[in-house]
């Protein structure tokens, strides 16, 4: 993300993103990427308490039993990390453990509040994470 240049098309200036503004885009980048997945839809963005953060909430139908016992529904978090290309730490290394701590708290807090039309069957915590060049999408961290 370092050097992302922004075109103001009033003007013929260009200036270097924020940190902040780039935060921003790399979080829409990866909303736009999960709602083009079928059956998603979002429910939170930039949950936040005073126990922490999350960045996305996703309702995701999930096809069971190879496709013929129908769907069922999983709820997915989604932390989204961005780096530059020289990073010395990639997005993925920087969820430490106060991090997982932190959102496991904050899901927790989610979870008592959800108040959605249909029940999860489960629950997952995937870390999104752009290098400044790729994506990379490590699904339900948890497992890692």
């Amino acid at each position: 993300m370092h050097g992302v240049l922004m075109m103001n098309s009033n003007t013929a200036v260009s200036r270097i993103l924020t940190t902040v503004e780039k935060g921003k885009l790399v979080e829409e980048s990866a909303k736009d990427y999960f709602l083009r997945i079928p059956g998603s839809r979002l429910l939170a963005q930039n949950y936040r308490t005073k126990l922490g953060e999350i960045d996305l909430v996703f309702e995701v139908s999930v096809k069971v039993g190879g496709g013929v016992g129908g769907e069922t529904i999983e709820l997915v978090f989604v932390e989204v990390r961005g780096r530059s290309k020289n990073s010395w730490q990639t997005g993925l290394e920087s969820v430490n453990f106060v991090k997982l701590r932190r959102l496991r708290n904050t899901i927790a807090l989610y979870l008592s509040k959800f108040k959605g039309h249909r029940h999860p069957r489960s629950i997952r915590l995937d870390v999104m994470s752009w290098d400044g060049e790729a994506w990379n999408h490590v699904k339900n961290i948890w497992d890692v």
